[in-house]
C-alpha cells in the first residue's frame, strides 16, 4: 500500500510513486524535487528523521531533506 513518506522511518525505503496535486502546482517545489531527482519512479531511502520531522532521504546516492509538510504530499511504494 502507498505511504507518505513523512511516515516511513529511518532505514526504510521505497518508490517514489506519486505526488499531490498541491505539489504539482507549486513550481518552486515542482523544481527543488526535479533538481534532487525526486520525480515519479525513483527509488529513495530514509537516512534519518529529524525530532522536528525533518526528513532525510538518499536517492541516487545524494541526501535531501524535506519538511513534513512536503513529506506528506510525496507518496511511495514501501519495498
Amino acid at each position: 500500500d502507498l505511504k507518505p513518506i513523512a511516515d516511513m522511518r529511518t532505514g526504510e525505503s521505497g518508490r517514489l510513486t506519486r505526488l499531490l496535486e498541491d505539489i504539482e502546482l507549486d513550481h518552486d517545489v515542482l523544481k527543488y524535487l526535479e533538481d534532487h531527482r525526486l520525480m515519479p519512479g525513483r527509488d529513495l531511502s530514509v537516512v534519518d528523521v529529524g525530532p522536528d520531522g525533518t526528513i532525510t532521504l538518499e536517492v541516487d546516492g545524494d541526501r535531501v531533506s524535506l519538511g513534513r509538510q512536503l513529506g506528506d504530499n510525496l507518496w511511495v511504494l514501501p519495498a
